[in-house]
């Protein structure tokens, strides 16, 4: 299982837990933050998909299912949701805490917390098996900026902008649809907030839930993270310049561009009209002035056809010619791998140690070829360097 959660201390006398649970499995799911580090006392989020509703908060009186009782203060659950796809079951709440209205308490900077995770055998509330359960220690350390953070406690002290900035950011865009079922709906094995590279044009444009939602910017995970973090809201006419200049560039059922499937990225300048909410976790409101398309190029990226002026994100290792010409030593024969979700092709000899791989626009075919050499041209940025794949 794997938690990310933000306490959210920028409202004076207010704080705000909000968590996600991730379980590679199938069956409820619990959270909960416990005075003595175990089970018995503690006051638990419980998640049980197709239950309404989803989540609910429940006092663990004991170790049997009988004793875990639904609280009869649900009021510090300000929200809760559990979805569910083939692989994964994901709890997302947010929770009131440190107020006096509360009866659940979560230290912030510096001071350990102790923490328990479980999930189920099934989507019934029952014993959670052997291994499916967890108690970890948790310190929060403060941070600034808005969203989720994973792999690690912090406590958010606020964003650094206020009512009326005017600011630049970068991000893909997402609709609030896919971010609260917690999956992509195109691709439900997919988490949204981990890979929204690969949301698809159609899924943000042409489906009904998706295009009626409210569309945010997406931040990058912060250093060591994993999770895209929910950044700004975007207000109706920013959404709508958002969708026409995707449908420009795309591909889908609206769409005249055919450049672009999926992960729509854009670098904006944008005006701060509030600071969102923070007992519903909405990000702040944002008036976007200009906005340009961004291409997001990793070994992970669907395709994306390039053009000469293009702005590009780019991730990648970084390699000098030398070492790439040079290549391994190889026997007789040599395998092509062209990976179908990015511009790499890959050679592998039949011991599968790399001998030479090529970044290729689509429609470049690329051929590794033995024991006779071919060469094969590519097209990238208006160059049309010849590569020749030949042994050593």
């Amino acid at each position: 299982m794997t938690l990310n959660f933000v306490l959210d201390a920028s409202t004076s006398g207010s704080e705000v837990l909000r968590g996600q649970v991730v379980f590679e499995g199938q069956g409820w799911v619990a959270f909960a933050v416990s005075p003595t580090g175990t089970m018995v006392g503690s006051t638990a989020v419980i998640g049980i998909p197709g239950q309404e509703p989803a989540a609910q908060l429940y006092n663990l009186g004991g170790y049997s299912t009988a004793m875990v009782t639904l609280a009869d203060d649900q009021g510090p659950l300000l929200s809760g949701q559990c979805s569910q796809n083939d692989t994964h079951t994901v709890l997302d709440f947010q929770l009131a805490v440190n107020a006096d209205a509360t009866f659940i308490s979560f230290n912030a900077q510096g001071e350990t917390n102790n923490v328990l995770l479980a999930a189920g055998q099934a989507n019934t509330l029952d014993y959670h098996g052997p291994t499916n359960r967890g108690a970890l220690q948790v310190t929060a350390t403060a941070c600034t900026g808005t969203g989720t953070s994973t792999g690690q406690s912090q406590s958010q002290s606020g964003p650094d902008f206020a009512v009326g900035d005017e600011i630049s950011v970068e991000g893909f865009i997402m609709d609030n649809f896919c971010i609260e079922r917690g999956t992509l709906l195109d691709a439900p094995s997919i988490m949204t907030l981990e890979q929204p590279n690969l949301h698809s044009l159609h899924c943000l444009l042409d489906v009904p839930q998706c295009v009626g939602s409210n569309y945010e910017i997406l931040l990058d995970p912060l250093p060591g993270q994993t999770m895209y973090r929910r950044g700004m809201t975007l207000d109706g006419a920013s959404k709508q310049m958002v969708i026409d200049m995707a449908q420009e560039l795309g591909t889908c059922d609206t769409c005249t561009g055919g450049r672009l499937r999926h992960g729509f990225r854009a670098n904006m300048t944008a005006t701060v009209l509030d600071m969102g909410d923070s007992t519903t976790g909405a990000p702040p409101m944002v008036a976007v002035s200009d906005v340009q398309p961004v291409l997001f190029i990793t070994d992970a990226s669907t395709e994306a056809t390039l053009q000469v002026g293009d702005r590009v994100t780019v991730t990648g290792f970084i390699m000098d010619n030398f070492c790439i010409e040079r290549g391994k030593s190889c026997t007789s024969q040599f395998y092509c791998l062209r990976l179908e979700t990015s511009r790499l092709s890959i050679c592998l000899s039949p011991r599968l140690s790399i001998y030479k791989y090529c970044r290729h626009t689509v429609g470049c075919s690329f051929g590794c070829h033995s024991p006779k050499s071919r060469t094969t041209q590519c097209s990238l940025f208006g160059r049309r360097p010849a590569m020749r794949s030949k042994r050593l």
